[in-house]
């Protein structure tokens, strides 16, 4: 499992003993995060208006903007294997 810390650090979580391990800094604030098909995605909030989609090296924390999600705040992340769809919520 996969975890974004307070300062947008990346750390792996064990579920059964709650203990985090730091991969690195994800160099931008990531306000969600999704695990989708091998590929960490996150959501950085540029400003007031602007949302863009990022995709996370789990391996590294390295982080590369894919490109800007429309003019809504999106805050939150999903992945469907069934659908292998990757939903994002906006307000």
């Amino acid at each position: 499992m996969y975890s974004k810390g307070k300062a947008s650090n990346l750390y792996t979580l064990d579920i059964e003993s709650g203990k985090t391990v730091l991969i690195g800094s994800i160099g931008m604030h990531i306000v969600d995060i999704a695990f989708c098909v091998n590929i960490l995605y996150g959501i950085r909030w540029r400003d007031q208006k602007t949302t863009d989609l990022v995709r996370i090296n789990p391996t590294t924390a390295k982080t590369t903007i894919i490109g800007k999600l429309g003019n809504s705040k999106v805050a939150s992340l999903a992945f469907s294997k069934h659908r292998k769809t990757l939903y994002a919520m906006g307000y």
